[in-house]
């Protein structure tokens, strides 16, 4: 058993996997890890292009069938040989050579924390600097997630390996959607401890929107975007009904409700959610607070995460 699996999730990630891949293999730690790639059929010979630079220090699964996000991860998981599990993807890096250490400690010396991320560099598709990627808050619990409070700026980072011993029991991951893995995964990771956010910028995000790119951000719309996160939550609802999630879809909407406009699909969002649903959350836009996106006071009352059961 090794002490942290890295888990990356690729698609045609050619151009960039190198630079994510050997950020990890320079990494200063006492601890053991392994390197996990799943390529999720890639188009521009990802797989070929791993194989042959990393034949003994990458172990991966190359498909030969696209099965999305979700999938992919979940799969990575439960083969993960690590105490610890860090994910990231093929097209991020990380720019501290102490990062795995830092994560890694902190989890060692503090068992009621389920996982631990830090603050990011945003770059763009060259590696160019668009911004700094801050959350402000220290800690992050289930309560927060529920009421989509200060979220912003927050990755999973490095979490306990729970997928070892209850595998089963979380494949909710890949069936609440299959290019959505926040709700699912950060649900699973709360449940179980608290987030450390690490006030450190040790990782960097590549933020790429191009037209007639392959990767999420370029093939979707707002709209496309808005139904992967309000559909994980209505899959959620039937997968995991354990929480009131309502919250988290109302925040869903005003965050996606403007761009969707400014991109014309109005009508789309309309015949999507139903009309008298379209109204009902349209009309508490307003109320939701600009600089979190989080609920107001009435709505965190209403939607307070507590159990249905």
């Amino acid at each position: 058993m090794v002490d942290i699996s890295i888990c990356m999730v690729a698609y045609n990630h050619r151009e960039y996997i190198c630079q994510a891949i050997d950020s990890i293999l320079a990494q200063e730690t006492d601890y053991t890890y392994e390197i996990i790639v799943n390529d999720d059929a890639s188009t521009d010979h990802t797989a070929e292009l791993v194989a042959e630079r990393y034949p003994d220090q990458v172990k991966l699964i190359a498909r030969k069938e696209n099965v999305g996000l979700t999938r992919s991860i979940y799969d990575m998981f439960v083969q993960a040989e690590g105490r610890y599990i860090y994910l990231c993807a093929g097209d991020d890096w990380v720019n501290s050579p102490k990062m795995i250490q830092k994560h890694v400690d902190f989890l060692e010396h503090n068992p009621e924390y389920s996982s631990v991320s830090n603050w990011m560099v945003q770059v763009d598709k060259d590696g160019k600097f668009l911004m700094n990627i801050e959350n402000p808050v220290v800690d992050y619990h289930l309560s927060d997630l529920l009421l989509m409070n200060n979220c912003n700026g927050s990755d999973k980072g490095t979490f306990r390996n729970y997928f070892k011993e209850e595998a089963k029991n979380l494949e909710f991951l890949y069936k609440c959607g299959r290019n959505n893995d926040e709700t699912p995964l950060w649900t699973i990771l709360l449940e179980r401890g608290p987030h450390k956010v690490l006030h450190e910028y040790l990782t960097t995000y590549r933020y790429v929107k191009k037209e007639g790119a392959s990767n999420y951000n370029s093939t979707h719309s707002y709209f496309d975007m808005f139904v992967d996160q309000y559909g994980a939550v209505e899959m959620i609802k039937k997968e995991h009904p354990v929480h009131n999630y309502d919250g988290m879809q109302y925040v869903w909407f005003y965050r996606y409700f403007y761009p969707i406009l400014r991109q014309h699909q109005l009508g789309r969002l309309i015949s999507y959610l139903g009309f008298g649903k379209f109204l009902k959350m349209a009309a508490l836009v307003p109320f939701i607070h600009c600089s979190n996106r989080e609920l107001p006071g009435f709505m965190k009352k209403k939607f307070g995460g507590t159990d249905n059961a």
